[in-house]
């Protein structure tokens, strides 16, 4: 991890990265609700910053201590790069995370990507892509390296292929049920259940002195 606090900022004046908005999401839940027959895929992009290209303005890093020495211990011939001081001087070749400019690389690759494959970005949501076919609307959701994925199983087996072959690193899950930005995500017939009972439950372990009680209300299913 970089120490992108350590970076000059002003460098970079457009370092934005977008993210889903959860409005959005619902959105999309929703018309997977009114297609019950979607099939419903999960993708993650494993290490994306690192198989992004650093571009723009030069960025180093030091390399000292056990980094280091990791470093000589795979590639012993920089050991004549040390130094005095016993510290080698990197080149970035690629967004490391913590560098300002890192997500921002990311989701220009991860754009520029999803389009090439024949879907569009959404007029007011940057950061979900459609692509219509027939009657059938496709959709693809982003939160950072993490993709929701909405469409038929031939086309999910196709997005498989396509992210494999281009990030190598990815997992993937196909299902009614899934994990996605602290929700609990279940896909019933014309409808899905939201429930975030782990994520709250979590939030609220180290908590030990409170008292529980039952607030009115009930469970809400998007139909």
């Amino acid at each position: 991890m970089a120490h992108g606090n350590e970076q000059d900022s002003t460098v970079y004046a457009d370092r934005s990265f977008p993210t889903v908005a959860i409005q959005s999401l619902m959105m999309c839940l929703t018309l997977a609700a009114c297609n019950s027959d979607s099939a419903i895929g999960k993708l993650d992009v494993k290490g994306a910053f690192i198989q992004t290209e650093m571009t723009g303005v030069p960025v180093y890093v030091q390399c000292r201590g056990r980094l280091k020495d990791l470093i000589l211990k795979v590639i012993p011939e920089l050991s004549q790069y040390a130094g005095s001081e016993s510290v080698l001087y990197c080149h970035l070749c690629k967004a490391l995370y913590g560098c300002v400019q890192a997500s921002k690389l990311w989701y220009e690759r991860l754009h520029k990507f999803i389009t090439s494959l024949g879907y569009e970005q959404s007029e007011t949501e940057p950061c979900v892509f459609r692509k219509v076919v027939r009657e059938r609307v496709y959709l693809i959701t982003g939160y950072v390296d993490d993709l929701l994925t909405f469409a038929t199983q031939d086309e999910l087996d196709r997005l498989k292929e396509k992210f494999t072959r281009e990030f190598r690193w990815i997992t993937t899950d196909v299902g009614k049920e899934h994990s996605y930005l602290g929700m609990q995500l279940r896909f019933r017939e014309r409808r899905v259940e939201v429930d975030m009972s782990y994520y709250l439950k979590k939030l609220l372990q180290e908590f030990t002195n409170l008292q529980a009680e039952r607030l009115p209300g009930k469970k809400i299913s998007l139909r």
